[in-house]
């Protein structure tokens, strides 16, 4: 099946990603809102594809693992902002 849930969460991931690229290119900025969007419909239909398809238990394990995906995403930015290796997006909007 080519429209599968884990198919439609990395679409939107390379959509915004490459918005994000673009605007960055452009203004040197991401904006925060890009982001958030991007990260609330992945989480979303990632979520909304496990009740549908796994069943109403699925959410929470589904919400589990969006967690820990951005935690562990976020690690590596976050260690380098720390140490002024790259900046936290003070402005941006």
């Amino acid at each position: 099946m080519l429209l599968r849930a884990d198919n439609l969460v990395a679409f939107v991931a390379v959509a915004v990603s490459l918005a994000a690229a673009i605007v960055d290119h452009r203004s040197g900025r991401i904006p925060n809102r890009l982001v958030a969007i991007g990260a609330a419909v992945s989480v979303g239909a990632r979520v909304w594809f496990a009740a549908f398809l796994d069943g109403p238990g699925a959410i929470i394990t589904a919400l589990i693992v969006a967690l820990l995906g951005a935690l562990a995403c976020g690690l590596i930015p976050f260690a380098l902002y720390l140490g002024r290796g790259m900046g936290g997006g003070a402005g941006a909007s």
